[in-house]
């Protein structure tokens, strides 16, 4: 068993598995007593838990929320060391987390589309729990590690807002040859010549458009589209931009530049 080969099964579980969602109707008023009752709550299990696919994918509590970062739809990144959060707390709008929830679970199902957020601003979710796979005496389970924050610390959380991917006129036309192409290969002598006359580097956009989720790295060492329909528009200040959400993208562009979005 690899690292990799056991968060994509627990992904996959995740993706088929029904949402589980525990309600709390009394105590725990704010999000640090939320969130040191469930690490306690994880460390009187006897003998600790198999793995995250045991635990709910979201419980509320007043105002306060825990979250799993599944990708279902919300999700996180893999730390350089390996590690992986599986855990989030925040304390607002926790119903807005659960409809989120259960719109992705029927678009997916479905193939149908819900409403999308009227608002920018990305929910902000402090970590609570992080794990790697691992394997000992031959048993398969999880190395799980806590993450405790204080009041202050929960409260200095930066609010960030969504925006598209950015992106200069060369690197469009790169994007482009490379879509028509299967992707962004080194040893793709169009784009090597593409990229010298443009002077963008290969592996630097590949890179990026990875880190920003346009793109996802391929066995074979180039990055090619995650699949999803990829949205372009270009503003009247001649910038080019990238995204997989077009409903995001088109508020994005209305309130930044007070122009419906224009494809390219």
């Amino acid at each position: 068993m690899t690292a990799e080969g056991e968060i994509f099964r627990t992904i996959a579980h995740e993706q088929l598995a029904p949402i589980r969602v525990v309600f709390g109707f009394q105590g725990y008023a704010d999000e640090v007593g939320l969130r040191t009752a469930f690490l306690d709550a994880l460390e009187a299990v006897p003998n600790g838990i198999a793995g995250p696919g045991v635990l709910p994918n979201l419980i509320i509590c007043r105002q306060n929320a825990i979250l799993k970062l599944n990708g279902h739809p919300f999700v996180s990144r893999r730390a350089e060391s390996g590690e992986w959060d599986i855990f989030g707390s925040t304390g607002k709008a926790p119903f807005g987390l659960l409809l989120e929830l259960i719109w992705t679970r029927l678009s997916n199902q479905f193939n149908a589309l819900f409403p999308v957020d009227d608002s920018l601003q990305i929910e902000s979710i402090a970590q609570l729990l992080t794990g790697t796979p691992s394997v000992k005496d031959g048993v398969r389970g999880w190395c799980l590690r806590a993450i405790e924050l204080t009041k202050e610390q929960l409260a200095d959380r930066t609010i960030e807002e969504w925006s598209p991917v950015a992106m200069t006129p060369d690197e469009m036309i790169l994007f482009e040859i490379a879509m028509r192409r299967g992707g962004l290969k080194t040893d793709d002598n169009v784009l090597l010549d593409a990229a010298t006359k443009h002077d963008v580097s290969i592996t630097d956009l590949a890179a990026r458009l990875v880190e920003d989720r346009i793109f996802s790295w391929r066995p074979d060492g180039y990055a090619s589209s995650i699949g999803l329909p990829i949205h372009k528009a270009a503003t009247s200040d001649g910038r080019h931009w990238l995204s997989t959400n077009a409903d995001l993208l088109n508020l994005w562009i209305r309130e930044k530049y007070g122009q419906d979005d224009n494809e390219l």
